[in-house]
C-alpha cells in the first residue's frame, strides 16, 4: 500500500497545480501520461488520439464528449462529459506493464452539479488474449474544483499480463436514475511505474496458533540497483511498534524488454532496454504472543523511501471447539471468490462459524458447479457448520429473461411462477436433498415486505424444494421494524432481521425482547461499524456487545453479512484477518452453545451476562467508566479479553481482582453452583419506608444449587444506618432445596435516602468449604412520596435549590422539609396538602458559589406522619 509519504505533491493553489501537474510518487516512471494537449490531438477533432468510447443504449453516441480548451488544471486542455440522460466510459491506448511491477494511477478531476451520477477512473489489465486479469477503480470523484486524486499501490500476480487500458467513468449510481444535467472533466491522467514489492507469510490467510514460527518473506522485483534495504517493522492492535529490523536484498537481474512482448503499437516512445532486477529478505518477527499485529516493509531508496507495503496477521490463542447448532454465522454473497474451498473450510472452523449463507442458483449447463456447491456443503457438515443456500439472482445464462435492469430484488425474481420453477429446476434436483436451510435474496433484500400475496409465492417456493422430501426450512430479508404478517402456520421459517442504518446492541435489545414468543426464528444480520470512522478499541466493543446482546435475548442466529471487507468486515478482502476477526472469534468460540442464566450484582456496579456451558460459568462484564471489581468467581478463573489473551486475575484472599472497563472482558473456569446461588437469592421487597426505629419485615429467598446438601451460615451485612436480625444465621439445605428466611429491618435516624446496597455474606459446606458475597440493593424513600431536588447559580452569585414532590397515592399527605448547610442558618419550607399534582419549594442560599461540589442535606419529615427522610444533594452549577 502506498502512503502519502510516497507522494511529491504541492496543492497550495490552483496556480501551484498548473505549474507542477500531477505528480507521480518519488521514484515512480511514467508509462503513460496524457494532459489532452495539442500533441494528444493533431487532427484537431477535439477527441484524444487512440482513445475509444463505449457506445450503446445505456451510453448513447449523442453525450458529448471532447476536449475543451478552457479552465485546464494542467496546460490548456482538458477532456470534457457533458451529461443529458445516460452514461459515459472513455478508454485510453494500451499501456505496456507487467507483473513484475507495481502500479499507480492518478490524474486531476473536477465535477459540476452531479446528483445520482459519479465519475471515477479504473485501470484494467488484460493478457495478449485480450482477457481481462485485474481492474482497479478510484473512490468516486466528486469536486467543484479541480482536485488530484491517485490510487494505491496496484499489483498484477498472474504473470500472463501485458497491457492495461484506464477508464474514465461518468455513470448513475445502481438503482437511480441518470443526471440530465452535470459536467465531469478529467486532466493530466498518468499511469506510473514503481518496484514491486509483495510481503508473503508462511501461513494461509495469515492466522497463526500461539507458539507458531512466524516467518515474512518480502519479495521485490523492478529495482534499478541490484543492492536495497528493507526496512521491516512489527505493529501491535494499538499502532505501537513492538520491533524493527533491516535487511538487505541481493537482486538478480532480469531484462524488462525481454519480458514484454507487446504485439502491438505501444501507447508510450519509450522501449527502454533496461535491466531491472529481482530478489527476496525474510525476516522472523518477535511476535509476543495472542493478538492483532501488521508487519509493515518499506523499500529504501538513496534518498527516501520508494514504495511500502503491509500485512495483518493474527495469532490465535486455545478456545473452546464449537459444537454443531452455534448461533454466528457468515454470509458469503460473492460465494467463494475471496478464497480457496480447503481455506474457506478450515477458516470457518477457526472463527466459530455454525452457519454459511452462499449463493447456490446455477444453470442446467453447467457441470462443474453443481458437485461444487455438493461438495462445499457436505465439508462445511463434517466441521459442524449447516449451509444456507440463498437463492438470489438467477444464473447469467438466464438472466435476460427475467427482464431489466439487474440486479434484481428477489421478489421480482419469483414474480413469474413458470419461469422461475424451470430455471431453479437444476438447483433443485442437485442440492435439494443435501441442503435444508434456503433463503430468498440477500440480507438486505427486504423486498417480500408488504408482498400481496406473500404466504402462497413462500409456499409455492418450499413446495418446490421438498420435491424429494427433504426436511426444508425457508426464510426471508425483513426490517426490523416491519412486523411480519400474523398467520397462523406460516411457510418461512426464519427471517433475516436488517435495517439501515444499522442499529445499536441496545435497539436489538428493545426489538428482540417485543418479538421472544414467536414460532419464526429470527436471525440477525450484523454489520459492525466502518474502520475509517472508528478506532478498533470502538469497533470491536460494538462488535461483541452485539453478539452478547443477541444470545442473551435468545435471538437463533447471527449473520455478518460481508466478512470479507476491510471496511466493515472481520477480514480483508485478500482474505487475511482485520482488526475484528479476534474479537468475532474469541465471542463466537466462547458463547456458542451456551445458556444464558441471568445478570450478577457486582459491588463496582459493572455491566455483566451469566452463561453457562456444561459444569461451568461464563461472565462478560464491562463499564462504561473503569473499575475494580473483587469477588470470589471460583477457584480455576482465568480472565481473557475480546483478543483471546488469558490471564489469572490477582487475588486478594480467595477474591479474584477483575479490572473492567468499556471494553467487555470475559470470565472463564467460574463456578457453577456458586453463580447459581447468588442468581437464586432474592429478597422479597425492593425498598423500605423511611420510618426510623421501626421493624420492617420481608423475606430472603434461595436455592441450593449445588449438587448436593449443604450446612452453612449466611450474614447480612446492612448500611451503617440500618439493622438487621439476620447477623448469624445457621441453614442446612438438600440438594435442589429453596428457603425463605424472615428478614427485619430497621432504620435508624442517620440514614439517607436513596438506593443502598446489601452484602450478604455465606460460608457453605459442600464438596469444600465456599465462603463468598452477592449484593441486591434496596430503595430507601417515603412510600408512595417521590422527591427530586436539584441546584443552580444564579447571575448574583445565589444558589437556588430546587425541591419537587410528587404524591403517587390517593392520601393527601404534609411535609415540613429544612434545608441544613455547614455554618449557615437552616431554611424551613411546608409542603401542605400534597395529592397527585407535584408540589415544589425553593431555596436561596447568598454567595452559593462557596458550596460548590460540596453536599447539603435536605430533611423531609411528615406532618402527622411517622416518615422521616434524610436527603443529600450535591452542589453544581
Amino acid at each position: 500500500m502506498i502512503t502519502s509519504q510516497m507522494f511529491s505533491v504541492i496543492s497550495l493553489s490552483i496556480l501551484a497545480t498548473q505549474a507542477l501537474g500531477s505528480q507521480p510518487p518519488l521514484d515512480c516512471v511514467d508509462m503513460f501520461r496524457c494532459g489532452f494537449e495539442l500533441e494528444s490531438d493533431i487532427n484537431f477533432d477535439r477527441w484524444p488520439d487512440d482513445w475509444t468510447r463505449l457506445r450503446d443504449r445505456s451510453h448513447p453516441a449523442f453525450l458529448r464528449i471532447e476536449i475543451e480548451s478552457d479552465n485546464a488544471a494542467v496546460g490548456n486542455r482538458c477532456l470534457h462529459i457533458q451529461l443529458d440522460g445516460g452514461a459515459a466510459v472513455v478508454y485510453s491506448p494500451k499501456i505496456k506493464v507487467s507483473s513484475h511491477f507495481s502500479y499507480v494511477l492518478g490524474g486531476f478531476v473536477r465535477t459540476e452539479n452531479l446528483q445520482n451520477d459519479v465519475a471515477y477512473c479504473r485501470v484494467v489489465f488484460y493478457d495478449a488474449d485480450d482477457k481481462m486479469l485485474h481492474n482497479h477503480s478510484t473512490d468516486f470523484l466528486n469536486h467543484s474544483q479541480w482536485e488530484l486524486f491517485h490510487s494505491d499501490s496496484i499489483s498484477v500476480n498472474d504473470e500472463s499480463v501485458q497491457y492495461a487500458i484506464i477508464e474514465i467513468h461518468l455513470e448513475p449510481q445502481p438503482g437511480l436514475n441518470p443526471d440530465l444535467t452535470g459536467t465531469a472533466s478529467f486532466d493530466d491522467l498518468w499511469l506510473g511505474r514503481l518496484p514491486r514489492m509483495t510481503l508473503k507469510m508462511d501461513c494461509p490467510n495469515h492466522l497463526y496458533d500461539a507458539g507458531h514460527d512466524i516467518t515474512a518473506d518480502c519479495h521485490v522485483s523492478g529495482m534499478t540497483d541490484s543492492k536495497l534495504q528493507i526496512k521491516f517493522e512489527l505493529f501491535d492492535i494499538q499502532g505501537r511498534r513492538l520491533a524493527t529490523a533491516e535487511k538487505q536484498i541481493e537482486g538478480e537481474p532480469f531484462s524488462a524488454a525481454t519480458d514484454l512482448k507487446m504485439p502491438f503499437k505501444l501507447s508510450s516512445n519509450k522501449t527502454e532496454m533496461k535491466r531491472f532486477h529481482t530478489g527476496v529478505a525474510g525476516w522472523k518477527p518477535p511476535v509476543p504472543g495472542v493478538g492483532f499485529y501488521r508487519i509493515r516493509v518499506t523499500l529504501l531508496g538513496v534518498q527516501a523511501s520508494i514504495c511500502q507495503t503491509e500485512v495483518s496477521l493474527a495469532v490465535m490463542g486455545p478456545l473452546p471447539a464449537v459444537e454443531p447448532g452455534g448461533e454466528f454465522g457468515w454470509t458469503l454473497s460473492a460465494g467463494d471468490q475471496r478464497i480457496a474451498m480447503e481455506q474457506l473450510i478450515d477458516l470457518v472452523r477457526q472463527a466459530g462459524v455454525s452457519w454459511v449463507k452462499y449463493p447456490v442458483w446455477f444453470s442446467g449447463q453447467e457441470t462443474e458447479q453443481p458437485d461444487k456447491l455438493l461438495s462445499l456443503a457436505q465439508r462445511l457438515k463434517e466441521n459442524g457448520v449447516e449451509l444456507v443456500g440463498m437463492l438470489d439472482q438467477p444464473p447469467a445464462a438466464v438472466l435476460p429473461l427475467f427482464g431489466e435492469p439487474s440486479p434484481f430484488q428477489v421478489a421480482q425474481v419469483f414474480e413469474n411462477d413458470s419461469l422461475w420453477k424451470k430455471h431453479l429446476n437444476p438447483v433443485c434436483n442437485h442440492l435439494s436433498a443435501h441442503i435444508r436451510w434456503w433463503q430468498l435474496g440477500r440480507d438486505k433484500d427486504v423486498s417480500f415486505v408488504g408482498h400481496p400475496h406473500l404466504q402462497e409465492k413462500l409456499t409455492a417456493v418450499r413446495k418446490e424444494l421438498e420435491r424429494f422430501g427433504q426436511e426444508t426450512h425457508l426464510g426471508l430479508g425483513w426490517n426490523w421494524i416491519g412486523e411480519p404478517p400474523a398467520v397462523s402456520n406460516p411457510p418461512w421459517d426464519f427471517i433475516a432481521l436488517t435495517s439501515t442504518p444499522p442499529l445499536t446492541s441496545n435497539e436489538w435489545n428493545d426489538y428482540l425482547n417485543q418479538t421472544r414468543v414467536s414460532s419464526v426464528r429470527r436471525w440477525i444480520v450484523m454489520e459492525p461499524l466502518p474502520s475509517d470512522l472508528y478506532n478498533p478499541k470502538i469497533r470491536s466493543g460494538d462488535l461483541v456487545k452485539r453478539m452478547v446482546t443477541a444470545k442473551v435475548n435468545a435471538a437463533e442466529a447471527v449473520f455478518v453479512s460481508h466478512p470479507f471487507d476491510s471496511q466493515r468486515g472481520l477480514m480483508q478482502e485478500n482474505g487475511t484477518p482485520n482488526d475484528l476477526f479476534l474479537p468475532w472469534r474469541t465471542t463466537s468460540r466462547l458463547l456458542s452453545g451456551t445458556r444464558y442464566l441471568g445478570d450478577l450484582k457486582l459491588p463496582g456496579e459493572s455491566h455483566n451476562h451469566v452463561f453457562q456451558k456444561g459444569d461451568q460459568a461464563m461472565v462478560v462484564l464491562w463499564n462504561d467508566n473503569p473499575t475494580i471489581e473483587t469477588m470470589f468467581f471460583g477457584k480455576n478463573v482465568q480472565l481473557m479479553n475480546i483478543w483471546g489473551q488469558s490471564v489469572s486475575p490477582e487475588e486478594n484472599g480467595n477474591r479474584q481482582i477483575i479490572s473492567v472497563g468499556p471494553q467487555p472482558v470475559f470470565l472463564t473456569g467460574v463456578n457453577l453452583s456458586v453463580t447459581c446461588w447468588r442468581l437464586g437469592f432474592a429478597f422479597d421487597r425492593k425498598n423500605l419506608v423511611s420510618i426510623f426505629n421501626r421493624s420492617q419485615p420481608g423475606l430472603c429467598q434461595m436455592v441450593n444449587s449445588f449438587p448436593q446438601g449443604v450446612t452453612g451460615r449466611m450474614t447480612v451485612q446492612t448500611p451503617v444506618a440500618w439493622d438487621t436480625n439476620l447477623k448469624n444465621f445457621h441453614f442446612k439445605m438438600a440438594e435442589g432445596a429453596g428457603r425463605s428466611e424472615p428478614l427485619e429491618l430497621r432504620v435508624k435516624p442517620g440514614a439517607h435516602s436513596g438506593s443502598h446496597p446489601v452484602r450478604v455474606d455465606f460460608q457453605i459446606s459442600a464438596d469444600q468449604i465456599y465462603q463468598f458475597s452477592l449484593y441486591r440493593y434496596l430503595d430507601l424513600g417515603l412510600g408512595d412520596i417521590s422527591l427530586e431536588a436539584t441546584t443552580r447559580m444564579d447571575d448574583e452569585g445565589n444558589l437556588i435549590v430546587y425541591q419537587q414532590m410528587t404524591n403517587h397515592g390517593d392520601t393527601v399527605v404534609n411535609f415540613d422539609c429544612m434545608l441544613f448547610v455547614s455554618e449557615r442558618r437552616r431554611q424551613r419550607r411546608y409542603i401542605l396538602n400534597l395529592d397527585r399534582e407535584k408540589k415544589s419549594q425553593t431555596y436561596i442560599l447568598p454567595q452559593g458559589t462557596h458550596l460548590l461540589g460540596k453536599t447539603i442535606w435536605l430533611r423531609v419529615e411528615e406532618i402527622g406522619g411517622d416518615r422521616m427522610l434524610n436527603y443529600p444533594i450535591v452542589v453544581e452549577r
